[in-house]
């Protein structure tokens, strides 16, 4: 299954509820995560100084997790 297409989305609810029955874990013990990258510079071109010949620099892109379940337990990080 590649990506959340129309036909796609059915099939993975179909699946998920299967091994939901399955495993039949309390609505507290589910949670969703995500994660997502944060940038700390601005939004436009600017210039970067490197040694010459370097072939990787470093950005200031820090990352977010977010959890939560049905109940509206949550932690981040």
């Amino acid at each position: 299954m590649r990506g959340f297409t129309s036909e796609n989305v059915p099939r993975f609810f179909d699946i998920y509820e299967f091994e939901l029955r399955k495993v039949n874990y309390p609505v507290h013990w589910i949670f969703n995560v995500d994660e997502t990258g944060i940038s700390a510079v601005q939004h436009r071109h600017s210039k970067v100084v490197s040694m010459r010949g370097k072939k990787e620099v470093a950005s200031n892109i820090g990352s977010f997790v977010a959890c939560m379940n049905a109940t509206g337990i949550y932690f981040h990080h």
